[in-house]
């Protein structure tokens, strides 16, 4: 009850400001507005991972940019990790112009897509696909959704205790192996770790930890597992190493 009355007043109060002094947006504000509709969802089935925020003329043009929609990208993903939740497929996010909206205010709408397919000339390359522009020659008044970049840095995992103490390695969507080994992207001399003692996916927009077959097990909090999906503060334990997980 006190959320719904608190997230009543945060949204009338803020409009009132909002169209009262005419103030220009900053991203600041819609990344609440992204990780409030996250928590809406959040209550309910799943997150939806198509985004599109419409906005007025003047915040249209200052903020309809890549950079502008990494920033949010990479600050939902934390959210999703914070708040314990997990999307489905590859996260957009839109911007469209309405000139109803005054400057300061914005319309956020999600839904869930299976895929967002580029619209191109000639073919590209995969990574050229993923860090391009979606539509070609937007009009202003068609919403544009800029793909986010395969790789962000959201997340670290800190050698809290053990012979590697101190040693520390951000994480992000690729798949990070921990071991003794060299060819391993986190290495631990810890003798009680494995070759290749376990290593890190992420999945649903979510990291999780995977135990490679290792001799002495991979715990999460005490708790040895096979598989593990991670959440911020979790402590992780290789050998006789302790590590702990955290969003950035």
């Amino acid at each position: 009850m006190m959320d719904r009355v608190e997230s009543f007043l945060g949204d009338h109060i803020e409009g009132f400001f909002n169209r009262k002094f005419s103030s220009h947006l900053e991203p600041v504000e819609l990344i609440k507005g992204l990780e409030k509709e996250a928590k809406r969802q959040g209550a309910g089935k799943g997150l939806a991972n198509a985004y599109t925020i419409s906005l007025g003329t003047e915040d249209y043009r200052r903020l309809c940019s890549h950079r502008v929609a990494d920033e949010l990208g990479v600050a939902l993903k934390k959210y999703i990790i914070r708040a314990d939740l997990t999307m489905e497929g590859k996260l957009s996010i839109c911007f469209a112009l309405d000139e109803s909206l005054r400057a300061g205010s914005y319309h956020l709408a999600a839904r869930v897509q299976q895929e967002c397919v580029p619209v191109r000339e000639a073919p590209v390359s995969h990574d050229t696909m993923e860090q391009t522009i979606v539509l070609e020659r937007p009009s202003l008044m068609e919403a544009r959704c800029l793909n986010l970049p395969p790789v962000h840095e959201i997340a670290a995992l800190t050698v809290i205790n053990g012979a590697d103490e101190g040693v520390s390695m951000r994480l992000g969507e690729r798949k990070v192996y921990m071991g003794r080994m060299p060819q391993n992207e986190f290495i631990l001399t810890d003798t009680n770790v494995s070759r290749v003692h376990a290593w890190i996916a992420y999945e649903s927009h979510r990291h999780v930890l995977y135990d490679a077959d290792s001799r002495n097990g991979s715990f999460v909090n005490g708790l040895r597992t096979e598989m593990q999906r991670l959440r911020d503060g979790d402590e992780i334990r290789l050998g006789t190493t302790a590590l702990r997980y955290g969003v950035l």
